[in-house]
């Protein structure tokens, strides 16, 4: 009897912990947003948090107790700058203006964007700052100069095939000023300074630790933080490199820090997470360059840039052909005849893009044609040599036309407002704005532009 009596006590007293449980996590999930993380994870792939070898506990913890997607459609091309304008935009980069990672030149040359003047719609930091509401951006590309408040620009420089990071560059653009001082004294430490390339895992680990610290003493209403180093490791190793899982870890710990982060600042219950990313990734092994037949057909002035009549702009995978004269139709009819005359094994590698077929998929309206390669192939911008050849060095690409799955990305929301085990189908990158709009209230006249109304806990819906 005493067994039957100490058994019921212990089954009433689980019944109590697991209400109670659900409880908190669901007064969690209606409480109101007060405050947004915006993670991107370059290269997120929907594979990261949908198949357990992948070591990401936290995020795939997120997943299953928050709303994600099956599918997000990244933009065209599918790069890192134009994917992240179009997150804090709502719009294609054919809208806001950032068309490639790096500007157009006739010349060839490889300027990249960085500056968010260059951005030509509203953005959610120009939101934020009109509500009087605070915001970080932490190696948010295509953020210098922008009206944040604690802001550490995406600009890197190049050594050879790889990249590491421009620090003093940053130091110069860094909001406010002796930002990133008080960051190298509390939260990364003084290597900062050294040079750190963009694909290391210290990287990962500088990243999540200054993220947090800014989350906790400054609680701004929206921090955006870019991860960079999965998107490096996949093209130099392919999408099952033997470092991607290492890199899928060190981030997956970089997010739980910042949860932490928001634990001891007492404001987890009020803040929403957003994971997400730029593109997906695809193995490749063969380089396709379209400039060799413009440089053999003279469309291409090797020894005088200045006196090019077309280029093959290249955004990762594909390439977009420019005119030096917009209006210079027998290029143009030259360049499409050069393309429909290649022999068919060289046709069958790629694609090719009309004006409509471009406006269709968002991108840049100074485009003529764009070539979409097969998956396993990519473009490069040489100038000699063989137009295909095999890959010396990547791996891994994106800049694909988004329609089919390798190339698809992630997306995960979490924490106050999402509700729980929802699955988005399908979705893009311009819906992440009107969400963190939604879930900040900052615009209620424009919240059903694009956000799905079952992901959310409505607790003033009629």
């Amino acid at each position: 009897m005493l067994n039957n009596c100490y058994i019921s006590s212990l089954t009433v007293l689980a019944s109590i912990f697991f209400l109670t449980n659900n409880t908190i996590l669901l007064a969690q999930n209606k409480h109101k947003t007060s405050h947004v993380v915006l993670v991107s994870i370059d290269g997120f792939r929907h594979d990261f948090y949908t198949d357990e070898k992948w070591p990401m506990p936290t995020v795939q913890k997120m997943a299953k107790t928050g709303v994600k997607a099956h599918m997000v459609k990244p933009v065209f091309p599918s790069v890192t700058l134009p994917a992240h304008t179009t997150m804090i935009t709502g719009v294609s980069p054919l809208e806001h203006g950032i068309y490639y990672n790096n500007k157009y030149s006739i010349q060839g040359k490889k300027d990249r964007y960085t500056s968010a003047s260059d951005i030509q719609v509203p953005t959610l930091w120009d939101i934020t700052k009109k509500a009087n509401f605070s915001c970080a951006a932490i190696l948010w590309p295509v953020s210098a100069g922008a009206p944040i408040d604690f802001c550490i620009p995406y600009t890197y420089n190049h050594e050879g095939d790889h990249a590491y990071w421009n620090w003093e560059k940053m130091r110069e653009l860094a909001i406010p000023n002796g930002y990133i001082e008080e960051l190298e004294e509390f939260a990364s430490g003084k290597q900062l300074t050294s040079k750190i390339f963009i694909h290391d895992l210290t990287t990962i680990d500088n990243t999540g630790a200054i993220a947090a610290y800014t989350l906790e003493k400054y609680k701004p209403n929206l921090l955006m933080v870019h991860f960079i180093a999965t998107d490096e490791i996949q093209h130099i190793e392919g999408r099952n490199g033997p470092t991607v899982a290492k890199a899928v870890a060190a981030t997956d710990r970089a997010i739980e820090r910042i949860k932490e982060a928001a634990h001891r600042a007492n404001i987890l219950e009020e803040t929403t997470f957003i994971i997400t990313g730029d593109h997906g990734f695809v193995d490749v092994n063969t380089v396709l360059c379209p400039n060799v037949w413009l440089a053999k057909s003279g469309i291409i002035n090797e020894s005088n840039p200045e006196r090019n009549k077309a280029i093959f702009h290249v955004a990762g995978a594909s390439a977009f052909l420019h005119l030096a004269d917009s209006s210079d139709k027998i290029t143009l009819r030259e360049v499409e005849k050069l393309l429909k005359n290649l022999p068919d094994y060289q046709k069958k590698l790629f694609q090719v893009l009309n004006r409509e077929e471009l406006n269709q998929a968002g991108a840049d309206p100074a485009a003529r044609l764009a070539l979409n390669p097969i998956p396993g192939i990519y473009i490069e911008d040489d100038l000699q040599g063989r137009s295909v050849k095999s890959s010396s060095f990547y791996w891994g690409m994106h800049g694909y036309i988004p329609d089919f799955p390798e190339i698809h990305t992630g997306f995960i929301g979490w924490g106050a407002g999402f509700r729980e085990g929802v699955t988005i189908p399908v979705m893009g990158l311009e819906d992440i704005t009107p969400m963190i709009v939604r879930l900040l209230d900052l615009s209620p006249g424009e919240i059903d532009r694009t956000v799905y109304p079952g992901i959310f806990y409505d607790t003033d819906a009629p």
